[in-house]
């Protein structure tokens, strides 16, 4: 349902979602979606075609009437990696050296 909701306003946006097998109740689900920026979020939804807006709008009306049936909670995180405190290995670093290990800035 997530996904077709999505579909019908052409936001492209990977997610990645994941079923909690453990340590949480039955029926829990996260979803990662990787943003370069929150201004991404913003177009994302800026970019919503005119004629797709009133199949938004309904969307997310029946998609609250559907979450309010089937959902027990939702919560939203963001997270940002800060390279500078993040510890990856080497190999994983070296497919992205510029965000990984930054040159110093000069004074």
């Amino acid at each position: 349902m997530r996904r077709a909701r999505y579909d019908t306003i052409n936001l492209d946006r990977p997610e990645i979602c994941y079923q909690v097998v453990s340590g949480a109740p039955s029926g829990t689900f996260i979803f990662v979606t990787p943003l370069n920026s929150l201004k991404s979020m913003d177009e994302g939804l800026a970019r919503t075609p005119a004629y797709a807006e009133a199949i938004r709008d309904a969307n997310a009306t029946a998609g609250r009437k559907i979450a309010s049936e089937t959902e027990i909670g939702h919560e939203s995180l963001i997270f940002r990696l800060d390279p500078g405190i993040s510890y990856v290995a080497d190999d994983f670093a070296a497919e992205d050296p510029a965000f990984w290990a930054p040159k110093p800035k000069e004074p």
